[in-house]
């Protein structure tokens, strides 16, 4: 029982393997917290861990690149405007040395 990776577009996420429940497994998206959501201007993204966030990247559901940060970011946390984007469901990916860690949010005027 290994995790293997599922590809969408941009958007890598780790599948969790039940065959080895004895296989230590970190879930890196444990780590990320997005708030306020459902936001209306700004998402807060804080990473806990000894990661940092290098690049931020927003896309709709179907995995189409609507935003990314600009630069190496190396931070454990940072804020993203959001006012232009409609109502809807999106997904925050923040890429870190050990991987991509993907988090839902919700836009709602």
């Amino acid at each position: 029982g290994q995790s293997s990776p599922i590809y969408a577009g941009e958007i890598s996420m780790p599948v969790k393997s039940r065959t080895a429940p004895n296989t230590p497994r970190t879930d890196l998206s444990e780590n990320l917290r997005i708030y306020p959501s459902p936001a209306a201007d700004l998402i807060q993204l804080h990473l806990n861990g000894s990661d940092l966030m290098e690049e931020i990247l927003i896309t709709d559901l179907t995995g189409k690149l609507l935003w990314r940060s600009s630069g190496s970011l190396h931070t454990e946390h940072t804020q993203v405007d959001v006012s232009g984007f409609p109502n809807g469901l999106y997904m925050a990916v923040a890429r870190t040395q050990h991987g991509q860690i993907v988090r839902k949010f919700e836009v709602l005027k």
